[in-house]
């Protein structure tokens, strides 16, 4: 079913922020200026602050904009992002090795629009075992509390190895681009409340094999609908 609220085009985003892990600096994208990333935090914007944390780096906005990220370079260890507004992930050439816990841990309910950049390729890789004990970051290796909904004309390669690879409270969304999962332990993509594919080019590897807890492909944990999630 379409939803017009499910396309990143339809979305109005009142702030950009570059975020390179490499340089590990933030910048508003109209400034010229990029400023390190400190454990006392860097504020682009009013509202919205970039921190280094134990295990990685933190986003916490409390803007009632939507922000658009555009995320490069590499991290090693945890992106946690907190909003009060939907908001994009620009995956424009990154890599992500959560080393103590997932690669994404998307601790909000609002949608999360995730895109990947036309010619790039985009790597989450999660840790096997977990210190950040949060519920929704023991879920997978990229894991969110909101509707995910995937897109772009890039590639991302998502790799699980301590429980699902790609996991919503909600329900997950894919319109477009090349996504490839693969997952040693649960499901390659688990979802509260349902999976819609419109658009792309879709790859499971699921190789777990512990009885009972093998691994899915797709798993839905909702009931049977033909509706929209929210309709």
């Amino acid at each position: 079913t379409y939803e017009a609220a499910d396309v990143v085009d339809n979305v109005t985003f009142g702030y950009a922020i570059d975020i390179d892990f490499s340089a590990n600096t933030a910048r508003l994208a109209t400034d010229t200026t990029a400023y390190d990333i400190t454990a006392g935090g860097v504020t682009p914007v009013t509202g919205v602050t970039i921190a280094q944390t134990t295990y990685g780096i933190t986003i916490t906005s409390t803007v009632s904009a939507n922000v658009k990220y555009t995320l490069t370079g590499t991290l090693s260890g945890t992106l946690t992002v907190s909003s009060g507004s939907a908001y994009q992930l620009y995956l424009n050439g990154v890599t992500i090795n959560g080393t103590a816990g997932p690669a994404l841990d998307l601790e909000s309910t609002p949608k999360v629009f995730i895109v990947a950049a036309d010619g790039t390729t985009n790597t989450l890789t999660d840790a096997s075992t977990r210190s950040i004990k949060t519920d929704v970051a023991k879920k997978g290796a990229l894991a969110g509390n909101g509707p995910l909904v995937f897109s772009g004309d890039g590639t991302l390669l998502v790799t699980g190895s301590y429980k699902h690879a790609i996991y919503s409270a909600d329900y997950i969304r894919v319109r477009g681009g090349t996504l490839n999962v693969a997952v040693s332990a649960k499901d390659g993509i688990r979802a509260i409340n349902g999976f819609i594919f419109d658009d792309g080019d879709l790859t499971i590897t699921a190789t777990g094999t512990t009885t009972d807890e093998e691994s899915k492909g797709i798993k839905v944990d909702g009931a049977e609908s033909t509706s929209a999630p929210g309709k």
